[in-house]
């Protein structure tokens, strides 16, 4: 689980391409404390990668931390260094006059496990009963399904409070959202398939009633997210329910968060605990159960 989560940060990090912004003009979060556009700024020396910078050493400590949470080694530095890294290309990427939200959830989840990690290294570890291994490693995975969990309670809950509770009567008006989706699309790309009145939003025009029916499900489904706290099994079935919602709104709206996808398929899907109760099913009967919380 760690490895696949460190290679999703490491994707992510990347995508953040900092060394392509020179200014931070519209200062948003740490921005608004400290210059983050050293960032962009060139290597004394000639830099054996494709984007010479500063970048390229900060990347290459990114990737050391990484080996060191793959590992395991060091945890209680490693983690808090990972959400500092994390958040300094994004909270530059941020500061130039848009604000990107597709980063947080892996942001948040790194610093969950950094505040468990730390918790019972200086607080558990002092008392009678210090975690153990295995039980640390367990209440790792449960606060990260928390945090995530979290984070899509937050997004039914901010979307209640700036439509005064009227969201799922204002999904009728989704067709706007739609067409300026296949709008933005066409700029960007100039792609003449892009251009036009979408056809999915004149189905939502014509089909009211259905549209606020299909955006409601997702709405619920994000509120429900909390019972993947209950057990594995939960977690399989929120987990697979949200990626089929992310899926389907990147087919319909062309909005992909292919990072949030990674995230729940890890901890929620959490496929090498199913692979190894599978194989405890058919060699050690009884010997592994998925009713467990952890």
């Amino acid at each position: 689980m760690r490895l696949s989560f460190a290679c999703v940060i490491g994707y992510m990090l990347e995508d953040a391409r900092p060394f392509a912004l020179e200014t931070q003009k519209h200062a948003n979060g740490l921005a608004n404390l400290v210059d983050l556009t050293w960032l962009s700024d060139d290597l004394p020396w000639e830099s054996p990668f494709n984007n010479p910078g500063l970048w390229d050493i900060f990347a290459a400590v990114t990737v050391v931390l990484l080996i060191f949470y793959v590992v395991g080694r060091g945890l209680w530095i490693v983690l808090p260094l990972l959400v500092l890294v994390f958040t300094l290309p994004h909270s530059l990427q941020n500061s130039q006059g848009y604000i990107l939200h597709k980063f947080q959830l892996i942001t948040l989840t790194i610093l969950a496990q950094a505040v468990v990690v730390n918790y019972a290294k200086w607080f558990r570890q002092k008392r009678e009963n210090p975690l153990s291994a295995d039980m640390l490693r367990g209440w790792v995975v449960y606060y990260s399904k928390g945090m995530i969990a979290a984070t899509y309670v937050t997004s039914v809950v901010s979307k209640l409070i700036n439509s005064k509770g009227l969201w799922l009567w204002k999904t009728g008006y989704m067709a706007v959202d739609q067409q300026k989706s296949r709008a933005q699309e066409f700029y960007r790309s100039l792609d003449p398939a892009f251009s036009g009145i979408d056809p999915i939003a004149a189905w939502m025009v014509d089909h009211t009633w259905l549209t606020r029916a299909l955006f409601g499900t997702g709405f619920f489904l994000e509120f429900a997210a909390l019972a993947a706290l209950h057990s594995r099994k939960w977690a399989l079935l929120i987990g697979i329910s949200l990626i089929a919602m992310h899926r389907s709104i990147a087919a319909v709206m062309n909005l992909d968060f292919l990072n949030h996808e990674l995230v729940v398929l890890i901890f929620f899907v959490n496929i090498p605990f199913w692979m190894m109760w599978v194989g405890a099913k058919i060699f050690a009967p009884s010997t592994l159960e998925p009713s467990g919380r952890v």
